[in-house]
């Protein structure tokens, strides 16, 4: 009879090696992210936030969020705490396994789950509300087209791109959470994780690059006059067919990046040396939207205003 017992003991030991819990994006007493966005005319900013100390709502335990300023430019943003921690009205918990994340807001009474990563590819992640002014699909429906292990963690990828044409498409992390993180109030739309810290991970998205081609730091804040106001010299040509045909009569490194009204970034492509691009807009919704021409060579930049 105690050899029967060793046996299912073992048994049922083995089994929960297979249903441990995925690693917590909470972990630890201090949890960090530096959220990257852009700014039309100003380029890339960032925007720091701490979730620190435990509150009760509803019968949930979730930590406070607050939101901080980092002056430290490129300094020691995985050490920095800020003195004055302001309450917010948002709060942010995981579920027991750490499988799913949810933030709470006050101001509304309401939760939104933002990750989950039980989903599998074919899946779809019903967008949270929060989300459907700055990342808006037109069904607001992300569907899953890839999950992965990497580096002992799960991914859990979704078939849309947060900065179109660029290297977001939107991604759940054991361990690190959306990298979307949380649109919160105000924040600049197209906002984006650029590092992350808890007590045992550290994140970097190495991938993020300022307009010279080298990395934006944790805390990353240029000055609001770093690039150039809208200049007359144009050396540009547009045309409207099917879509936005522009022939540059000069050769230059350029930036592209095509805004709608409410700010969110649509089209985004770098040009080296290019002297014509086709923006393809059919797929796009009629409305106004807003074209910046980034001429690294010169350090300037123009705005033009477009109607489909």
């Amino acid at each position: 009879m105690k050899k029967l017992f060793f046996i299912l003991f073992g048994f049922l030991l083995y089994l929960s090696g297979f249903a441990q819990p995925y690693k917590s994006c909470l972990d630890g007493e201090i949890v960090k992210w530096s959220i990257l966005y852009e700014v039309l005319c100003y380029g890339k900013q960032s925007d720091n936030w701490i979730a620190y100390g435990d509150t009760v709502l509803h019968n949930k335990t979730y930590k406070s969020l607050f939101s901080y300023r980092f002056e430290d430019y490129n300094g020691n943003w995985k050490d920095y705490i800020p003195a004055d921690l302001s309450a917010e009205r948002w709060f942010i918990r995981e579920n027991e396994d750490a499988s799913q994340l949810y933030v709470f807001n006050t101001y509304f009474n309401q939760e939104y789950l933002i990750m989950n990563l039980n989903l599998e590819v074919g899946d779809v992640f019903q967008q949270p509300e929060i989300w459907r002014f700055r990342y808006p699909p037109f069904n607001n429906e992300f569907i899953v087209d890839s999950v992965y292990m990497h580096d002992g963690l799960k991914y859990v990828r979704f078939n849309y791109e947060i900065w179109p044409g660029n290297w977001s498409k939107l991604t759940f992390t054991e361990g690190t959470g959306p990298n979307v993180v949380f649109p919160v109030d105000d924040l600049i739309l197209g906002q984006i994780l650029n590092c992350f810290q808890n007590q045992s991970v550290f994140y970097k998205n190495d991938v993020i690059r300022k307009g010279d081609g080298t990395e934006c730091p944790c805390g990353y804040n240029v000055p609001w006059t770093a690039i150039n106001a809208p200049v007359s010299n144009k050396d540009y040509v547009i045309q409207r067919n099917n879509n936005i045909e522009i022939d540059f009569s000069t050769n230059a490194d350029r930036q592209l990046s095509m805004y709608d009204i409410s700010g969110r970034l649509c089209y985004t492509v770098n040009l080296v040396s290019g002297k014509n691009i086709i923006i393809p807009t059919v797929s796009f919704p009629k409305g106004i939207y807003l074209l910046k021409i980034f001429n690294k060579n010169r350090n300037a930049m123009d705005v033009e205003k477009i109607i489909l």
